[in-house]
């Protein structure tokens, strides 16, 4: 669906053959309006047999979260201070646009700003040791951590602790992180994406996520 988060053979499989499993099949569930939007734009699949269910949070999250839900207005007010933290749960793939993230907290660096300490949270892959390196590099290593393999209740721990979670992504179907903090009734700052505004129902500072410096002002 997106050249940012595929690779060129895997965007050619799914030309040649969404189109006809889309026609042949008689109804199709989907994650999210976006995804169904860009099943009727790009392979003219019929919108009134495709339905939309949301994806939900792991049960297992959820049970550290229930006594946060609510609805907007009664979710905590937080103050940023040095002792807090941003959150970014994330996978480390490219399109998760780690890197511009970290270019913004160079740039803070660089210019005497002290942001709150970054904590990234995915599966390694390979990609948490290469973010390390990077980090090393950017000269930011006493402002960003990274964790991997996280339980559910280590990871509610974060989302309830951190000043805000932070989603500079390029390209997602849904963002279970976005609903995750919501659920946790954290503030979100995040890519400026059509998909991001359903998800969050608006509820989120946005900025462009191909620009460090939009990055830096939001946080």
């Amino acid at each position: 669906m997106s050249g940012n988060c595929c690779s060129k053979d895997v965007l050619e499989g799914r030309a040649e053959g969404y189109g006809d499993i889309l026609r042949a099949s008689d109804c199709v569930i989907t994650i999210s309006e976006f995804c169904k939007n860009s099943f009727v734009e790009k392979y003219g699949a019929d919108a009134n047999k495709i339905e939309v269910v949301n994806n939900a949070p792991q049960e297992a999250l959820l049970r550290y979260a229930n006594h946060n839900q609510g609805a907007p207005s009664s979710r905590p007010q937080r103050s940023v201070n040095i002792r807090d933290f941003i959150l970014y749960p994330a996978n480390f793939y490219p399109h998760k646009n780690h890197s511009r993230l970290l270019s913004a907290y160079k740039i803070a660096n660089e210019r005497g700003i002290d942001l709150p300490d970054l904590v990234l949270v995915g599966m390694g892959w390979g990609g948490a040791d290469c973010l390390s390196v990077r980090i090393t590099d950017l000269g930011i290593a006493d402002k960003v951590r990274v964790r991997s393999g996280l339980t559910p209740h280590e990871l509610a721990d974060l989302y309830k602790a951190c000043a805000f979670v932070i989603l500079p992504t390029l390209f997602e179907g849904f963002c279970l992180p976005a609903v995750e903090a919501l659920s946790f009734g954290q503030q979100l700052v995040c890519a400026d994406l059509q998909v991001l505004r359903e998800v969050s129902g608006g509820e989120a500072l946005f900025f462009d996520p191909y620009d460090s410096e939009a990055m830096l002002e939001a946080i």
